[in-house]
């Protein structure tokens, strides 16, 4: 094992220890869906296709621990599929991102946001131009949480930017923004 990695994984441990020290112990779970549209619908995969900028089946599920000082951190698996060439093809986009959000506390039960996410990003082609994709996605969201003792709801903004490539260096644009509401449940 080389000394970076060493490092690497000391620190991973330190800051996953810090992070139960600041806990406040009010984790969720939180099942969203909504809307979701591409940045860029003119892509080259085998040749110049256009892509349905409207993506269908978005979908997201997130575990959320809140901290002190109004942070939480947590993880969140988002996926959505969109066509192309005239529905020839279809691309099924995933993401895996860890998340961190700064909560603002308006009333009891309103929970403004605004987070930042960091993780992998995959996409499977279908039709034509088969294959699949793997890289890295950044994305940005608001929002307001409205958080109850048991459960939540959540209305949410996100821009996610990702470009996952293939081994032969041919890349598809996960980019765009959405809408997300979901539910979430508090334990």
């Amino acid at each position: 094992m080389s000394i970076n990695i060493k490092k690497l994984v000391l620190i991973m441990s330190f800051m996953l220890v810090s992070t139960f020290t600041y806990a406040e112990g009010n984790s969720s779970v939180i099942v969203k869906s909504g809307s979701f549209t591409l940045a860029d619908k003119n892509q080259t995969i085998v040749g110049a296709v256009t892509f349905d900028e409207t993506s269908s089946s978005v979908f997201a599920i997130e575990y959320e621990a809140k901290m002190r000082e109004n942070l939480s951190w947590g993880a969140e698996y988002i996926a959505y599929n969109n066509t192309y060439a005239s529905g020839a093809g279809k691309a099924s986009f995933t993401h895996i991102m860890f998340n961190i959000r700064k909560l603002f506390d308006v009333t009891k039960h309103v929970e403004p946001f605004v987070g930042i996410g960091a993780g992998a990003s995959t996409v499977a082609l279908s039709g034509i131009g088969t294959g699949t994709g793997g890289g890295f996605g950044f994305q940005l969201m608001a929002g307001v949480k409205f958080p109850f003792k048991d459960f939540s709801a959540v209305v949410e903004y996100k821009m996610i930017t990702a470009t996952p490539d293939d081994k032969a260096g041919t890349s598809v644009s996960s980019s765009g923004n959405g809408l997300f509401a979901g539910i979430g449940i508090s334990f």
